[in-house]
């Protein structure tokens, strides 16, 4: 846990110390006390072989507690099917990967009102389970849970006060490209 916690410590400590370089005094698309929701799907496995069968999906939500600063909870979910070879037909592993956590957001506020561009970091809990197929009564099933951390580059451009689209690049999520929805309440 001590070695997760150095690793998050520097990554959050930039994003904190930015924070004053990038506020404005203007109309922003990041206020303080908005509520941040976000869903969205995931392209590029982060770490996992095989065919997804289930592609990544997740959710986030934020409370802004100031013009820069948010911090939230965020949850995603992923499943692949791994072949592994033949033996009387296919045989292999089959991947569940399952995330949740707290986050803190920077958000950078461009000079747009639509235009959202933020960085992330997280602390969370992955649930890994792998069970295997086509092996008849040798198949079998495991889990296990760890620790884990992440940080992202993200936008979102509002088409509206209340929706728009987002993108995300970066660790330790379910994908490593992820665009989705957002909504602001």
């Amino acid at each position: 846990m001590k070695r997760i916690m150095f690793r998050f410590l520097p990554i959050a400590f930039f994003l904190l110390s930015t924070a004053p370089a990038f506020s404005q005094e203007q109309d922003h698309s990041f206020t303080s006390n908005d509520w941040l929701v976000q869903t969205g799907i995931g392209f590029i496995s982060n770490g996992f072989d095989g065919t997804m069968s289930v592609p990544p999906i997740d959710m986030s939500i934020e409370r802004a507690i100031s013009d820069n600063l948010a911090v939230g909870a965020y949850a995603g979910y992923a499943q692949y099917h791994d072949v592994i070879g033949q033996f009387n037909g296919d045989y292999g592993l089959d991947y569940g990967y399952m995330l949740i956590g707290i986050s803190l957001s920077d958000h950078f506020n461009p000079d747009s009102p639509n235009l959202d561009l933020y960085g992330r970091v997280y602390l969370g809990y992955a649930i890994v389970s792998a069970s295997s197929f086509g092996l008849g009564s040798e198949n079998f099933g495991t889990q296990s849970d760890f620790a884990t951390y992440g940080g992202f580059f993200g936008a979102t451009y509002y088409l509206s006060h209340g929706f728009g689209l987002n993108g995300e690049v970066g660790y330790g999520n379910t994908a490593v490209i992820r665009v989705g929805l957002s909504f602001r309440l």
